[in-house]
């Protein structure tokens, strides 16, 4: 086994993820697995830019060039939009903060590190989602017949039935769906806060053919994981990145016999889809709010703000935006001489 460098490293390393992260901090399994991700992604370029291993890896190296080399790299050469960019930053940030902390000499790198400013992302006008054509298209692509294939279509179906991210439902138990006379899931989201979906007869379904192939005799108060990967013969957490290639597959030969699928199509698409759909069928804002487990329901009209014109339009509509002005219309103004027409259009 090779030596390692900097113990002290891998000490405070493991301090930071296993101690002061989930007990000090408090924080969600969802902020662990994006510190986690992060820094291995840090100390992957590391080891690479360095042509060196994980072994030689020390605290030295976490300074403000090969962060900023990091960030760069994210972008310009993998491709990375800015709010991946951030996040890593912010992760990175927060390792340096803890370590400035431990090691006092450190904070001049915390210092440096404050003045890495975020990235400024380009927004679009419109919210990106899937016609509700586009989402039946991918959803039935797969082949239940086969059993990963009918483990993806459950997931892609469970992810678009309850609007959850793809951080919640990568976290599900078994116990989390709730089956009875109104079938329910349970969510934990963000800042761990729980909320209770209904869940559609049809996904019941899907979720009973499921448990029989993946799950067979487990009880349905099983706090194990409800979708997994195996890994030397144990089941892991299934990763984003997994998901993601699933519904990236999918969808793309679901683009070649419906249109309607765009390009692109990833996992928080389904989540944006639900809600649109379910707004153009009449739920109301403050419903979507707390369907899609909002804090407030400001952030919920931030998220409608984006909504196309014919969208905005059909607000209107339904709002009855134009009765008053309607009333008040009268007939049309008639020019009945030729001087008055002349000052009209700029003759006179």
């Amino acid at each position: 086994m090779e030596r390692i460098a900097d113990p002290l490293l891998y000490q405070i390393l493991s301090d930071y993820l296993s101690i002061y992260l989930p007990h000090q901090r408090n924080a969600s399994a969802h902020t662990i697995i994006a510190e986690k991700t992060s820094l291995n992604k840090f100390m992957d370029y590391l080891c690479e830019f360095n042509n060196c291993s994980y072994f030689e890896i020390t605290l030295e190296m976490f300074n403000y060039y090969n962060v900023v080399g990091f960030l760069d790299d994210l972008v310009q050469n993998q491709g990375r939009k800015a709010s991946t960019r951030n996040q890593r930053l912010a992760c990175i940030k927060s390792f340096v903060n803890y370590l400035a902390t431990r090691k006092p000499e450190f904070i001049i790198k915390k210092m440096e590190l404050s003045n890495v400013p975020l990235m400024r992302s380009q927004k679009s006008d419109e919210i990106k989602n899937i016609s509700e054509n586009g989402i039946k298209a991918i959803l039935a692509e797969p082949d239940s017949n086969k059993k990963i294939e009918l483990r993806d279509q459950f997931m892609m179906i469970l992810l678009y039935d309850s609007a959850a991210r793809a951080s919640e439902l990568l976290n599900l138990r078994i116990s989390d769906v709730i089956i009875g006379e109104t079938s329910t899931l349970k969510i934990f989201g963000k800042g761990f806060k729980t909320r209770i979906i209904p869940l559609m007869d049809e996904t019941v379904a899907h979720f009973e053919n499921y448990m029989r192939a993946f799950h067979f005799g487990k009880s349905k108060k099983s706090n194990d994981l409800l979708f997994y990967t195996v890994h030397n013969g144990e089941h892991r957490r299934m990763s984003h990145d997994n998901l993601s290639r699933c519904i990236s597959k999918y969808a793309t030969a679901a683009k070649e016999k419906c249109n309607e699928v765009p390009e692109s199509v990833h996992p928080h698409m389904f989540r944006h889809s639900r809600a649109m759909i379910l707004y153009h069928n009449g739920m109301g804002l403050p419903e979507i709010s707390r369907f899609l487990g909002h804090v407030n329901v400001e952030t919920t009209i931030r998220f409608y703000a984006k909504l196309g014109v014919e969208d905005i339009r059909q607000v209107m509509i339904k709002a009855n935006a134009g009765k008053i002005s309607n009333e008040l219309l009268t007939k049309s103004y008639t020019v009945t001489d030729e001087e008055t027409l002349k000052r009209l259009i700029g003759l006179k």
